[in-house]
């Protein structure tokens, strides 16, 4: 936060930004008579300096990232470095120190100790003990990550706004290069099994793509030639159905393991964000406004499920067919009991 003042005798007026707090102290200040011109701006200097050091708490951050471990321990990650983490099922969240105060745009945990986080600056942070403590782990570059998936604790891939995919097998010590030969942005990357993997992104002349491997990264094949827009998010609910999402109300689906994709409407033409199936049939796509999409049909006719929130929402998960939840802007996290029939605000800064 920067804080502006300006002075005119014995007048102060504050940009916007200034907490009330200290705008209000500051002119009762400036409107006694008995203090000079020069206490009161040292009393002010001093009071607005306490208060940045007092304040610890961070201002509102976007929320990029959600996912949980079992029932009741799940993590939320986003900008300015931020993981927060419950224990009892979203009913508090306690912040952790990640040793970043970069943007962290994925969170993913193979098992419950350990978790990894992937970052702007092409940072990746793992932990093993469920979050009390996190190291940074190099890659050699500082390409922007826009997801992580991991088959198991040892290895995963990281897929990069440039085009790269990362791949590590040995817990993130190191990790190599995989080439795809796609100029474009990848921006979800998606396992099915060891083996079989899947990201979606933009290409630089802004057609959505998808691709695939089967070798474990080895290899990868275009499987979507382009659709208007950028694809944001890929889920598979079991080896043969998957489901992509993006820019302008794009929805793809496929039933065979992707060799081809099916474009779906679902009623509104906004960013869609995120999306998770609990079932093959029944799924849940959260968008830019807030609003949360339902699917009881494998996505032939989508609802809005009614919202606890105006503030974009960017990711989503469910512990199961019944419980899930969505963060976003501000620090935003809504959650659902009954399969999304209802939100309630469980957060926001």
């Amino acid at each position: 936060m920067i804080v502006m003042h300006t002075v005119t005798k014995n007048s102060w007026n504050f940009l916007p930004g200034v907490p009330s707090g200290i705008a209000a102290q500051s002119r009762h200040l400036a409107g006694k008579k008995t203090v000079t011109m020069k206490k009161t701006l040292l009393l002010l200097c001093l009071t607005i300096i306490s208060a940045w050091v007092f304040s610890q708490s961070p201002l509102p951050r976007n929320l990029n990232s959600v996912c949980f471990t079992d029932a009741k321990t799940g993590y939320a990650a986003g900008n300015g470095g931020t993981i927060l983490k419950t224990s009892n099922a979203g009913a508090s969240w306690t912040a952790l120190k990640s040793s970043t105060t970069d943007q962290i745009n994925s969170v993913h945990f193979p098992e419950s100790k350990t978790g990894y986080a992937v970052c702007s600056s092409g940072t990746i942070l793992k932990t093993t003990d469920a979050g009390k403590t996190w190291t940074n782990l190099s890659i050699g570059m500082t390409r922007m990550l826009e997801s992580a998936c991991f088959t198991d604790a040892q290895t995963g891939y990281a897929v990069c706004s440039s085009g790269t995919i990362l791949k590590t097998i040995n817990g993130g010590t190191t990790w190599a290069v995989l080439s795809i030969g796609i100029p474009g942005h990848l921006l979800s990357v998606f396992f099915t099994s060891e083996n079989t993997g899947y990201a979606v992104g933009v290409t630089n002349d802004y057609q959505g793509i998808i691709i695939r491997t089967t070798d474990g990264g080895k290899s990868w094949t275009t499987l979507l030639p382009g659709t208007a827009g950028q694809l944001r998010s890929v889920y598979f609910a079991d080896a043969n159905t998957g489901y992509a999402v993006g820019g302008d109300g794009i929805v793809v689906k496929t039933i065979d393991g992707g060799t081809t994709w099916t474009v779906l409407k679902c009623g509104i033409t906004e960013w869609l964000n995120s999306v998770y199936f609990t079932d093959v049939n029944t799924g849940f796509v959260v968008c830019g406004s807030g609003a949360i999409l339902k699917t009881t049909n494998g996505g032939t006719t989508w609802s809005s499920s009614p919202g606890a929130t105006t503030n974009g929402l960017h990711s989503v998960f469910f512990t199961n067919a019944n419980t899930g939840y969505a963060v976003g802007v501000g620090g935003t996290i809504v959650k659902t009991i009954n399969g999304g029939k209802t939100w309630t605000t469980l957060r926001t800064q």
